[in-house]
This record gives structure tokens, sequence and C-alpha cells, in this order.
């Protein structure tokens, strides 16, 4: 009887309960006769439902295990990779900014369920407010905070910054300008036109449009790149009528090389990318050698006691003149040359047979040495043989003479002298093949212990050649052919050097081209002796409207490194006339002016007692700002006290010099780059902060949720 009572009387109050929350809900119709009872609604029962779900509990649980899962990601992200790519992939997704306002429902509903507050609950109610203020300026400044950099040069010089131009890219004495590191934009322009047309380029940091370069990143980072960016990477535009841009791939690393490969075999020079390396797997250094003829510093390359050059072409009956070369008691006080016709070899002494005419066995042709010249290209007085040539006649069998003038490095002027009209006659390919022996393998410089040679065939095989100063005088220690790419060759066996060809060009000429590469994903090494650079490949098209109507379409590819702005052409022929449109693209950063400039007096850096590491940056600074009536106003940056000004913080971020240039007091040339952050949702921030802590010591005086406990029914109120 006793749980019958009990149960009766619990039926009753919740009958009563019911009725009381029907009452409450009762709204009056149109017609006074009809009352409907808001709380049975279907849809305000969903709403009811969703609202006590979303502000849970259980749903609190939930969206901050996950928050703090992500968070744990994008710190793993910036750890291993960089913090551009955590942004991209986490921080600055769309479902980050889901999950962020998820959590602000699940706080306002957590508090908005309790209606009608009490005054116990002020405390809880002021907590909630600052969780969500806190969430507010946190989103506000996502969306337009500034998180950019700005680089400037210590030295105002014009010759000098047209110099570090050339090494590291202009760089600015003073300027009000800064660029975002993360955000790029495409320009354009037709060729006349005034101004650029820009456009935002979100490429990402991952590379698309190359399968294959796209297979060496790690499963897991494309899945997080497909969540951040579910729609295929793809960029087209018409900036014009009838002009279209399309980027077809992306490479986020891309190494650039200073040669192509030439289609014109008159024009094209052999040239090689050699990797040296030395007691480790990793490559030491990375250069190219190139036979020139308009940059002769390219043939040639020197470190420290070793020197590595590239000498030419050598035909293939004499390769073995270049494998084999004769010992220093053989080839006299200024060289020898020697002529091969058949499988006769004829070797002259050119000190003993200057002035002789020698002739060439039953061949019916005749040499006459003229002249030696120790220094042929460059300027030394000392008689040393720093770039030994030879010029001698050639007598053919008709009696007629042909003046050669052949040097033994680079041997880019080798053959025939032009005449008097500048006409260089071509050589006799009946005649004998000639090659010329320096006197000396160090060529007069007493520091080259050792030395590195190239040679290409007429066949264009590559062969190399090492002397080494190990043991007494420089001798021939490694010889043979190439394998390009494949191979590793000791070298220089007293200090254990080898060498690889990475790339071998038999024919190549003097243009920039950009190979992709696979490198670790968020990767920033945009300078250095190897930089990286950010890659687009695309077409540029053009539609032309012949005389039926048709559209005739013109296109030509394009390959564009960031920071770069590249002269395209387009030409064809429409209806047998011919056109020809030129335009100006561009692939940069996204850049905005300040109100204010800076102007960078000095660059300084202290390293850390005992080590070359540097423990500290500082950068002397002037601040101008007309609006202000500021001009030249000192500050003082370094990378824990910023400059602050009109919401700007400006950070030392990094500092590095100019290799090889000094400014007009002989110093060294520094440019030093700087973080420039605003932060509009800060003040936001602090409010809620300052809420949240409120909020806790109001619970605390209150002591609701401390120390009071609830108020139960007693048990007899229930019987």
């Amino acid at each position: 009887m006793g749980r019958k009572h009990r149960a009766s009387k619990s039926s009753e109050r919740t009958a009563t309960l019911d009725n009381s929350l029907a009452n409450a809900g009762e709204i009056q119709s149109s017609s006074p006769k009809v009352n409907v009872r808001f709380a049975d609604q279907p849809m305000m029962r969903f709403v009811i439902t969703m609202s006590h779900w979303l502000g849970s509990l259980q749903m609190a649980v939930i969206s901050l295990t996950l928050f703090m899962v992500v968070m744990a990601l994008g710190t793993m992200l910036e750890s291993w990779y960089s913090a551009k790519l955590a942004q991209e992939m986490v921080y600055h997704a769309w479902w980050f900014t889901g999950l962020l306002l998820l959590l602000a429902v699940n706080i306002f509903f957590a508090a908005a369920k309790k209606w009608p507050w009490k005054k116990h609950q002020t405390g809880f109610l002021i907590t909630h407010l600052g969780l969500i203020t806190m969430l507010a300026g946190g989103v506000w400044t996502a969306l337009e905070g500034t998180d950019a950099q700005i680089s400037l040069l210590s030295s105002d010089d014009v010759l000098t910054q047209r110099e570090v131009a050339r090494s590291v890219g202009f760089i600015p004495h003073r300027s009000n300008e800064i660029y975002y590191g993360d955000q790029a934009v495409f320009t354009f322009k037709r060729a006349g036109a005034e101004g650029y047309k820009t456009l935002p380029f979100e490429a990402g940091s991952l590379p698309w449009g190359d399968q294959q370069l796209r297979s060496h990143v790690p499963l897991w980072l494309r899945i997080m790149d497909w969540l951040a960016h579910p729609q295929k990477r793809s960029w087209r535009s018409e900036f014009e009528s009838g002009v279209f841009i399309e980027v077809t791939a992306f490479h986020p690393h891309a190494r650039k090389e200073p040669y192509s490969s030439s289609p014109n075999p008159r024009t094209g020079f052999p040239a090689l990318k050699l990797q040296l390396f030395q007691a480790s797997a990793d490559p030491q250094m990375s250069l190219w050698l190139a036979l020139d003829s308009r940059n002769l510093e390219k043939t040639n390359h020197r470190l420290g006691g070793g020197m590595m050059e590239i000498l030419g072409t050598c035909p293939e009956a004499m390769i073995d003149e270049f494998l084999k070369p004769p010992a220093d008691d053989q080839r006299g006080a200024e060289g020898q040359l020697v002529l091969k016709w058949n499988d006769q070899t004829w070797r002259l002494d050119v000190a003993k047979d200057m002035g002789k005419k020698v002739p060439l066995g039953s061949s019916g042709y005749a040499v006459q040495l003229t002249r030696y010249l120790p220094n042929d290209r460059y300027e030394d007085d000392s008689g040393r043989p720093i770039d030994p040539a030879v010029e001698f006649v050639l007598i053919k069998p008709d009696g007629k003479s042909i003046p050669y003038h052949w040097t033994a490095r680079s041997m880019v002027d080798c053959g025939p002298v032009a005449n008097a009209q500048g006409v260089r006659p071509r050589p006799d390919p009946q005649g004998p093949a000639i090659w010329y022996h320096p006197p000396d393998w160090r060529f007069g410089i007493e520091s080259n212990k050792a030395l590195l040679q190239f040679v290409v065939t007429d066949k264009q095989q590559l062969y190399y050649r090492s002397f080494s100063s190990r043991v007494g005088s420089i001798q021939l220690e490694n010889q043979g052919r190439v394998e390009p790419a494949t191979e590793i060759y000791d070298i220089w066996g007293g200090m254990k050097w080898r060498f690889r060809v990475d790339e071998f060009l038999p024919l190549a000429m003097s243009e920039e081209r950009f190979i992709p590469v696979a490198a670790r994903p968020g990767l920033d090494r945009r300078q250095g002796s190897d930089p990286l650079e950010p890659l687009l490949e695309g077409k540029i098209s053009i539609d032309k409207t012949n005389r039926s109507g048709k559209i005739e379409r013109f296109f030509q590819t394009f390959q564009l490194p960031q920071g770069a702005v590249q002269e395209i052409s387009l030409e064809g022929v429409v209806d047998g006339a011919r056109f020809r449109d030129d335009f100006v693209i561009g692939f940069n950063f996204r850049r905005q002016k300040l109100d204010f400039e800076l102007r960078l007096l000095r660059a300084e850096s202290q390293v850390d007692p005992g080590t070359n590491s540097p423990a500290t940056y500082t950068s002397f600074v002037q601040l101008t700002d007309p609006e202000a009536k500021i001009f030249n106003e000192h500050h003082m940056i370094t990378m824990n006290a910023p400059l602050n000004y009109k919401g700007y913080k400006i950070y030392q971020a990094d500092m590095s010099f100019v290799p090889v240039h000094y400014d007009q007091d002989g110093k060294p040339v520094r440019y030093s780059v700087f973080t420039v952050g605003r932060d509009p949702g800060l003040w936001l921030k602090y409010i809620g902060s300052s809420m949240l802590a409120l909020g806790i010591a109001c619970m605390y005086y209150m002591k609701a949720y401390f120390f009071k406990p609830r108020t139960k029914t007693p048990a007899a109120q229930l019987a």
C-alpha cells in the first residue's frame, strides 16, 4: 500500500507540473475561443529538446574533448612542419570556425536553459558570458587581424641596393608596405595598359596538379588538406574579354636552374650541375659549370685548395689525350700541341718547335707554331701560365694556310681565327684532330692542390679527370666516363671528396627554368645556396574570331615563381593577318599600405658566448607619420621589445647578412625582417578574461557551487 500511495502522489505532482507548464505556454490566437498549447507544438518540442542537448554536460565534454584533440593536432603540425601549414589546415579551416561556434552555442544554451536565473547563479552566468566574449574576440581577430611582415635593408646606397637585389631580391631601405607571407595574389595587365588587375589566389601549401609530387605527401596530410579545402584545387579567370589565364599546377617547392636546353646546336654550349660530397652522404656544395662564352666565370670554380672546371669539347679521337695526359717532363716549358690524323700522332713541344714548319707525315698537312701566350684572356704580368694558349698555322695539302688559336682552358674560341672581315673559317673536316696540353696543371697557381676537369666529346659523352698533390707534385689521380645522376665518383684522395653530376646539358642556353621537387611539406627555404621557391604552371590563352565566325584559340604556357613578374607574348595568324598581344603577369604576396613608414638605420646581432649562435637581434629604426606630424622618430626594436604604434605591434623576427656586400663605411650590409601584427579582438579577449575571473570569484563568494550543498526535499514531504 505504501508503494501505491507514493506512486499516486508522484503521478499527481507530475500532472500538476504538466498543467502548470501548459498554462505558462498557452498563447491566445486571433479567435478568443481557441487556445493553442505552445509547448505541445512539434517544432517547439524539437527546439526545446535540441536546446537542452546543446547545453548539456555531455555536449560540453564532447566539444571540449574534440577541441583539445584539434589543438594537439595543430601543435603537432606546427612542430613537425610549419606554422603556416597548421594555420591553413587547422586554425583557418572552415571546420575549426564551426567548432568554435559549437563551443559558443554550448556555452550559451548551458546558461539559457537555467532560465529564470536565480541570484546564486550570477557567477555562473558571468563566467559563461566571459567565455563567449573571449571566443568572439578570437573569431574577430581571425577575420580582421593582421599577421604580416616587412623587410628593410640597412643601406640606402643605390649601387648596394642593386647588388643586393641580384643576390637575394629587392629589399627597400625604407617602406610603408607590409606583405602577407601566407596570402598570394595573381596580377595581370595588357602591355601598355595602366595598372594591374589583381585577384586573390589561394594555392595552399601542398602540391596539386602533379600526381607524382602529390604522392610524396603523407596520406594524413592529404586528408587534412581535403578537409580544409574539399573542392578540387583549380584556378581559371577571364581577365579580359576572350583572354583567359589558367593555373594547371602548383608546386610549393621548385628549384631554379640558370640554364635550359638549347634547340640551336650552333649557339648551345655544354653545362653540368655538380654536387660535391665530403665524408658524409649529404652534398656539401651544389654548383653549375658551363662553357658560356659570355660568362667565362661560370667555366670554373675555386674551392679552398681545389678547382673545378669544364674545358670544352674534345674530339672522340682525342679522348685518350684527356684521360691519359703526358707527364710533366714531356709537356715542355710552354706545353705540348698534339695533332692526330688517322692512326698517326704528332707531338710538338711548343717551346722547342716554335717557328718551325713540321710536316704531318703522309697526310700532306703541315703545322707551324707562331706564338705562345701564358695569359690569353686574363691580365697577369707575372708570366705564369694562368690561361695558356698557343697560335699556329695549319697548312693544307693544297698550300692554303689557316691560322688557328687554341687554349688549354675554357676552349670557347678554339679553332680557325676570323679574317679581317670577321668571318671565321670552318675547320677542315679532313684535317687532323687537335689538342693542347698546358705546361702546368696548377696553371701557375701554387695554392691549387687539387683539380677536377670535364670535357664533352663530339658524341655528347661526358668525361672527367682529377689531379691531386697528395704525394709530391700534382699528379693524375682518377679519370673516366661520367654517368649523370647515377654514379658517385671518388676524387682528391687526401681530402676524401666525391662528386656526382646531377644534370648534364650537352647543348645549353642561359635561360632560367624551374624544376619541381618533392620537399618536406611546409619547408620554407627561399634563401641560401640552393633555394626552393613556390611555382605556378599554367597557360594564357586568347580567342580570336575569324571571318567565318569560328573562334580560334591561341595559348602560351608559363612557369611563374612567387615574387616574379613575367612578360608573355601571344602570336598567331587569323585570316592571313598576323597578330601579337603582349601581357604581363605576376604571382606575388598580398601587400598592404600602412599609414606610417619605417626606415632601418642599422641592425645588430649578439651571439651566445663561446658559440656562433645568435642570442638576440636589435634594429634601430626611424618612424615617420605625416598625419600625426611625426618625422624620423627614433625607436629600437628587439626580439622581446616590439614597437607599438596605431594598434600594430612590430616584432624583430629575423636578421641576415648580405653576402659580400659592404656599405660606404665598410660595414657588412644587413637586412632585418619584422613581423607586423594587429589584434582587433584583443580588447574582447581581455574583457572576457576579466569576466571569467570575476565569475569564478563570484561563485566562490556566494558559495553556491563550492561549499553549500543543494537542499533536498525531506522524505516526509514525499510521503
